[in-house]
Parts: structure tokens; C-alpha cells; sequence
């Protein structure tokens, strides 16, 4: 018998409601004649990182994401031009705060000038 080698290329772009998750990722192959096998990976999504896509702009991830674009920009000041950021240029999202064992989210709003609801 004569094998054939068969490639594939697996495309996964996680939701931004996915940001900051560590999904499993599980994928299976089966021939005709030997069955099958599964195989899975932890996939691990940055956080707090974006790259815009064609047609999004500072004000439209802001609006996805509940903020203002001069949010964004502030937490970009490599940002020359923000009414027309480069394509699939790494953005943050906003800083990073690692909260500490004995935070509350009630103290925490009240640190940084918010509230709960």
C-alpha cells in the first residue's frame, strides 16, 4: 500500500469574551481504516490585548468594550494617530492590576473612583 500524507491547518480566533482564559483545546483525526485519534492542548489567550481587524477603529473596540477610545489611547501612547491606528498593531486594552488577598471589589471601586454596579 501506498500512504498519503494529509495536512490541515486548524484556525481558532477566540471572542474577546475569551480574553484572559486558558481553554482546552481538543481536536481528533480518523482514517478509514485505523480509527481514529485525540489529541488536546491548554491554549493560553493574552489578556488585556488586542490587534484591530480591517474596519475597526479606537471608537468601535471602545464601544465594544464599554469604554471611551481616549481610554484606549491613553493606555497606547505609541499611538500617533488615533483616528487611524495601524492594522494588527498589539493595543492594550488598559493596565493590568493584581489584586492582593484581602481586596474586595467593594474597596476596589472605591480605590480607584467607582462603584459596583
Amino acid at each position: 500500500g501506498v500512504c498519503v500524507e494529509v495536512r490541515r491547518v486548524l484556525s481558532w480566533r477566540p471572542e474577546r469574551a475569551r480574553m484572559g482564559a486558558t481553554p482546552l483545546v481538543c481536536m481528533e483525526a480518523r482514517t478509514a481504516v485505523e480509527g481514529g485519534v485525540r489529541r488536546c492542548l491548554q491554549v493560553s489567550v493574552t489578556r488585556c490585548g488586542f490587534c484591530l481587524q480591517r474596519g475597526e477603529t479606537l471608537a468601535s473596540l471602545a464601544s465594544e468594550l464599554g469604554t471611551s477610545w481616549l481610554q484606549l489611547w491613553a493606555a497606547n501612547p505609541h499611538l500617533d494617530r488615533p483616528h487611524d491606528p495601524p492594522l494588527f498593531q498589539p493595543l492594550n486594552l488598559g493596565a493590568l492590576f493584581p489584586p492582593q488577598p484581602d481586596d474586595t471589589l467593594a474597596g476596589l471601586a472605591r480605590r480607584f473612583g467607582s462603584s459596583t454596579e
